[in-house]
């Protein structure tokens, strides 16, 4: 109950909030076991922006996000074009795994 109040994908949620994007998601571990799949528990947050937003105002965000969560916050950026191409190896790999979107997702319907 407590992470679905007050989990990363909340404090995401608020601090890329003005960040302009198709879409923001929680990937990899953190996603995994909030869709109750089995593992370690993670020891950092993988965020997903979909869209053509300032670096320095995400790597702002994701900084003020790390503070509040207290441990790392790792940011992977993709162009509408490269999400929904998904081309190359990480994007595959983020589309086949389990995603928790804090806005979103982008108008292709992947994840």
């Amino acid at each position: 109950m407590l992470t679905l109040a007050f989990g990363p994908h909340v404090v995401i949620s608020e601090e890329f909030a003005d960040i302009r994007a198709t879409g923001i998601a929680i990937y990899r571990s953190w996603a995994a076991r909030y869709n109750g799949v089995a593992g370690a528990a993670p020891a950092d947050v993988d965020v997903l922006v979909v869209g053509e937003a300032s670096r320095p105002d995400i790597y702002d965000a994701a900084d003020r996000a790390e503070q509040r969560i207290g441990f790392p916050v790792n940011v992977t950026l993709a162009s509408p074009g490269r999400w929904a191409a998904a081309s190359d190896a990480l994007t595959q790999q983020i589309q086949s795994a389990p995603l928790v979107w804090v806005t979103g997702p982008p108008d292709d319907g992947e994840g």
